[in-house]
């Protein structure tokens, strides 16, 4: 279960997850303060799961727990795979390809 925001939705295909609307919405970081408090830090969005469909998933995999297993044993080959290199490897043939698109004809 996660919420589909970010790299997790271009690692692991829908039908091996359990992926999750979700809202931008404005959230305030903190940081510590020398007294042991905290204060804001800065404000930035973040991914805010949709709360009643957590429940609803989370019902599911507790429902059905072997095919959750299942899901999540070929889910987890997937990002077994994912490494820095093969990241890496990934960006530059991405960035590459656009290149080639955007070049001008000599």
């Amino acid at each position: 279960i996660y919420t589909n925001y970010s790299a997790m939705r271009d690692w692991v295909p829908r039908k091996y997850a359990y992926p999750l609307r979700f809202e931008m919405k404005k959230i305030r970081t903190l940081r510590p303060t020398p007294d042991g408090g905290q204060e804001v830090h800065h404000y930035t969005y973040a991914a805010s799961a949709d709360v009643e469909q957590l429940v609803r998933k989370m019902a599911q995999v507790y429902e059905d727990y072997s095919a959750a297993a299942e899901k999540g044993m070929k889910a987890s080959e997937i990002v077994s795979g994912i490494t820095w290199d093969t990241s890496a490897e990934s960006f530059l043939e991405t960035v590459e390809a656009q290149m080639e698109r955007e070049a001008v004809p000599a």
